[in-house]
């Protein structure tokens, strides 16, 4: 009787696992093909439509030499292929096919952040919290192909690559530096895998000085030629300017920790300060005294420690833009990442916390989960409309358009050249509007 009761209540666990994961998962993939629309969005007119016209009349060497080309501050590889390789499989470039494919990697990412911890696989349930950070609809990342691709990918590769630096064995060495590649060449923090890489190597002590020596020259070629002809991007900072505003620079550190928390905290700048300060205090009591455990759990600290440069980058970086640069959307995934390492730990070293305790953090989950879901819906809305609308202005008059690109002629440029070149074919329903609209 023991062990029937001991099925049932298994079987019910498993239910409410699934239950629980099929309701985000089907709210974000549902917005995801609601959302997205084949209508380029601010880089995309260059990084897409402009790279392709220069692709299509160049030679060999120059297209590889355009595929490693870099945009503003990033060199976006992965999303410059999955360009190319849908305009080679459709013909044309479609901005809702780079949208999709870049949020299904949404699952991929939800999948290695869940092997960070066995615990998952015999209680799932502690997974929840987890995959309802995550799977939010997020203005820019789920309208945005190029957002998507790049960064979702990114750490991907970025925890991946740290997951197979844990292993032993060379098949898993050669796997773990093809992927820092990867995500160095994805975008502008990806580098900094390397660096989170000797956090792994020094505390797993499973890699010789010569896996180390080799990790090194690796990571010196890449970073130099990620740098090579490279141009600074200086509309948001100056070569001093996080010198002359120190305060800026810390509020945006912590800020950047808990962006994500935006409609909780009204986007005030002394609570952002206040709610990050407390997370980097917790993490620092981790460290000091739990630090047994945390030096027994590498990759967790090496994904803990890149998310900390890069933090520390845009507070330097960004500081031209003020606190909105840490909250920006396209910055939340990685937050979210940080917080969800975080939690992964702490379930690990409190495991005698109780049902209790976990109730508590589900219900926050789940009302933090609703006050985010509800604002991004509705920004989410107004976005399509906005866009809808921008590349219908095209189509009346390309003379006086709405499009969503800082210059409104070149935008407009961009799109006579890609539509009459072939490789872009606009929205089916913005001509047919336009067509219904004409005969009224």
């Amino acid at each position: 009787m023991e062990i029937i009761l001991k099925g049932i209540r298994n079987r019910k666990n498993q239910f409410y696992w699934i239950f629980l994961v099929v309701i985000p998962l089907g709210i974000y993939y549902f917005e995801v093909f609601s959302i997205s629309l084949n209508i380029p969005i601010w880089d995309e007119y260059d990084l897409a439509l402009v790279w392709m016209g220069d692709y299509l009349g160049a030679s060999f060497q120059e297209r590889l030499t355009l595929l490693l080309s870099k945009s503003n501050e990033h060199r976006m590889v992965p999303y410059r292929l999955a360009v190319l390789i849908d305009y080679l499989i459709f013909g044309e470039i479609n901005f809702r096919h780079l949208i999709i494919l870049g949020n299904i990697g949404l699952i991929g990412l939800a999948f290695v952040i869940f092997k960070l911890n066995p615990i998952f696989k015999k209680k799932p349930l502690l997974f929840v919290p987890v995959i309802l950070l995550i799977f939010i609809p997020q203005h820019e990342i789920i309208e945005w192909g190029v957002v998507a691709i790049s960064i979702i990918y990114l750490y991907i590769f970025v925890i991946t690559s740290l997951f197979f630096l844990n292993k032993k064995g060379n098949g898993n060495f050669t796997i773990s530096i093809i992927l820092a590649i990867m995500a160095t060449f994805s975008f502008g923090n990806g580098m900094f895998v390397f660096f989170a890489g000797f956090i792994v190597m020094f505390l797993s002590q499973r890699k010789s000085t010569i896996h180390k020596l080799i990790w090194s020259i690796v990571m010196i070629i890449s970073i130099t030629l990620y740098f090579s002809d490279y141009i600074f991007f200086t509309e948001a900072t100056s070569s001093h300017g996080f010198i002359i505003r120190p305060v800026l620079n810390l509020q945006i550190f912590l800020t950047y920790f808990v962006g994500f928390l935006s409609p909780v905290l009204k986007h005030s700048p002394i609570l952002f300060s206040i709610v990050g300060l407390v997370v980097l205090v917790y993490l620092g009591f981790l460290f000091l005294f739990k630090w047994q455990y945390m030096k027994n759990n590498p990759v967790s600290i090496s994904i803990l420690f890149f998310v900390l440069l890069t933090g520390a980058s845009l507070a330097i970086s960004r500081v031209g833009f003020g606190i909105i640069a840490a909250s920006a959307p396209r910055y939340i995934l990685l937050q979210v990442i940080f917080i969800s390492v975080l939690y992964i730990i702490s379930i690990d070293i409190y495991k005698d916390a109780g049902t209790r305790v976990f109730n508590v953090i589900l219900f926050a989950s789940f009302a933090l989960y609703g006050i985010r879901l509800y604002g991004n819906i509705q920004r989410l809305k107004m976005d399509k409309m906005e866009r809808t609308n921008g590349l219908t202005s095209y189509f009346f008059n390309p003379n006086n358009t709405s499009l969503d690109y800082p210059n409104q002629k070149k935008a407009a440029s961009i799109l006579d050249i890609s539509i009459k070149s072939g490789y872009y074919k606009p929205e089916e329903f913005v001509q047919f509007d336009l067509k219904n609209k004409e005969k009224k």
